[in-house]
């Protein structure tokens, strides 16, 4: 692409000596510098890209979008912008074609319940026959591929591009979540959603490198209402008048206390053999729908609803997504895996306090003969939350098998020690086994008839983080392993 026509989209104004050329790639990391690339001085939480433009120059690179003159040889092109992130987003949207003005893009934010929320609303809309990607926690799914993120909201460049190739696949609809720091750092600048999606919110994100307080959290997230045509809120939480003023659209509430378009009631458990989730009654225009979800716990129904107000409102027959919902789950967010036949075992991604308190409550109203726990912290991180989660476990576990998750640069056995610090062995009898891949198969082999095993912290996450590198580690693959030489063992 010429390099003129990206300029003038980030609204540079081209010089009297301007020399053109074409750009192959835009690059803001100098160790993919090359000759033919536009170098984008990025200024992040951690590093400079301004002083990274030496070691572009370097790499063959000759043209430099800066926010300050940099010091490089005369034969270096530079331009510069008031904020070099916005326009990235800008240039990257160019580059590739504009690809979000051929999409509908759904758009799912909240501290909570992105992930299930977006992920459900990808898979009703598939299984109705409207094409639908996804960009979120658990990967990019574009038709057959799936795409790791390290991000919940991929930067502006790899957004553009994995718009890009919905468009090429032919999808109609790019339903994403959407962090604050999607806002934050710009990632979403110049994006219309045709739905934005608010689930809850509560503090969190809150520190060096990200939001300076809950207001600004606040604000961040509610952006993504004052850029959405329609704004689905739930009614329920105590800031939904703050999300609902934000609106600059038309607006669609769910919920189950406050009156909502689509409203949750007569909620209740059901358990059939080892599976078991939620039914509810969404009231809607009049009428009633007997809603049935594999997703367990009360918190879930505002997820379910949430994915009811957006499918509904797009086109789909009511009873169509009702049927659906029992046969669809969510990969790491309180997934039931069917391998034993006289317990049951849970993946979450529960792996603080709050999440991890959620999940076992959820659990226990479904009156397990024993709920056993495998837990551990992350490491570099605050030790306070090891104490916190070892007190969940007292409180609420029959047995825990304490382990490791993503240790990184600490020694995983302080970690354990930590935990252990604050476990009460006469309330919660506990086994240690720092091994996470030793502590998943030993805990499936000494399952008893009747329990749940929730193996919390992991999730989707299909990695160990050990020394900085994310080596191969799947709990799934483990459980499928271990789960013949189990069954007739009942216990041990």
């Amino acid at each position: 692409m010429q390099l003129s026509k990206l300029l003038q989209r980030a609204g540079v104004d081209l010089p009297s000596t301007f020399c053109e050329c074409e750009i192959e790639d835009l690059i803001y990391d100098s160790r993919k510098a090359e000759p033919n690339t536009l170098f984008i001085a990025i200024r992040g939480a951690h590093a400079d890209g301004h002083n990274y433009t030496r070691a572009a120059y370097k790499a063959g690179c000759r043209a430099f979008l800066c926010e300050e003159a940099v010091e490089l040889p005369a034969d270096a092109a530079q331009f510069l912008v008031g904020d070099t992130v916005a326009a990235l987003a800008d240039m990257s949207a160019l580059f590739f074609g504009d690809p979000a003005d051929h999409l509908k893009i759904i758009g799912v934010t909240g501290t909570k319940g992105k992930t299930t929320t977006s992920t459900l609303i990808y898979k009703v809309l598939n299984s109705c026959g409207r094409k639908a990607g996804l960009i979120g926690t658990i990967g990019v799914y574009i038709g057959d591929e799936v795409y790791p993120t390290v991000n919940t909201t991929p930067e502006s460049y790899k957004l553009q591009k994995y718009f890009s190739l919905m468009v090429k696949e032919g999808i109609e609809y790019a339903v994403m979540e959407v962090s604050s720091q999607a806002y934050l750092n710009r990632r979403v600048h110049g994006l219309t959603f045709a739905y934005g999606v608010f689930t809850n919110i509560s503090p969190d994100h809150i520190g060096p490198g990200e939001c300076r307080d809950f207001e600004h959290y606040k604000e961040c997230k509610a952006q993504l209402f004052q850029n959405s045509c329609i704004s689905v809120i739930n009614t329920d939480d105590p800031l939904a008048n703050y999300f609902l003023s934000s609106a600059k659209g038309e607006t669609i509430t769910y919920g189950m206390k406050a009156p909502a378009d689509y409203q949750g009631d007569q909620y209740k458990i059901w358990k059939e053999s080892y599976r078991f989730g939620i039914q509810f009654t969404c009231l809607h225009n009049g009428q009633a729908f007997i809603t049935k979800s594999a997703t367990p716990g009360r918190y879930s129904i505002y997820n379910v609803l949430a994915v009811l107000s957006v499918c509904h409102h797009i086109g789909l027959p009511m009873e169509q997504i009702i049927a659906l919902l029992p046969s669809l789950t969510v990969k790491g967010r309180f997934e039931i895996i069917n391998t034993l036949p006289y317990c049951s075992i849970i993946i979450d991604f529960a792996h603080n306090e709050v999440s991890l308190m959620n999940v076992m409550k959820t659990i226990r109203e479904y009156d397990p003969q024993r709920l056993v726990v495998l837990f551990g912290s992350v490491g570099n991180r605050s030790q306070l939350r090891r104490a916190a989660m070892a007190k969940v476990a007292n409180e609420l576990a029959d047995f825990a098998v304490i382990t490791s998750d993503n240790q990184n640069y600490e020694d995983p056995l302080h970690i354990i020690h930590d935990i252990e610090a604050a476990m009460d062995p006469d309330r919660c009898p506990y086994k240690v086994i720092p091994d996470r891949a030793e502590a998943v198969a030993w805990a499936v082999l000494n399952a008893h008839p009747g329990d749940v095993l929730l193996l919390a912290g992991k999730g989707h996450e299909d990695y160990e983080l050990i020394n900085g590198e994310r080596l191969p580690f799947d709990e799934h693959k483990i459980i499928e392993e271990t789960a013949p030489l189990a069954i007739g063992a009942k216990q041990i």
